[in-house]
């Protein structure tokens, strides 16, 4: 199944992009679609959604899933389904 991931902030910056498809066995959840793009784009973009044991997402970021937040602790029972938007809003400093 197809599911869109949009990125924001530095987290844009590390993929270079706005956004993009991924394809994903169904059933998947939002913490394995997130090792899916930790993955792809390697080192910086693991260590800035994955705390340092790359267990556990890091909990200062927002993790929506089709405009819903979730806390980084239910990302791995949330669910996605065909055509979800999942949006990774990194927070700001300042």
């Amino acid at each position: 199944m197809k599911v869109r991931v949009r990125y924001f902030g530095v987290i844009r910056e590390i993929a270079e992009k706005r956004e993009e498809t991924f394809e994903v066995p169904v059933a998947v959840t939002l913490l394995s679609l997130l090792r899916t793009v930790a993955a792809k784009y390697g080192g910086n973009m693991e260590s800035y959604l994955f705390d340092s044991n790359a267990i556990t997402l890091r909990p200062i970021h927002m993790y929506l899933l089709n405009g819903e937040a979730f806390k980084a602790g239910q990302a791995s029972t949330v669910r996605l389904d065909e055509d979800s938007v999942v949006s990774i809003i990194p927070t700001q400093g300042g």
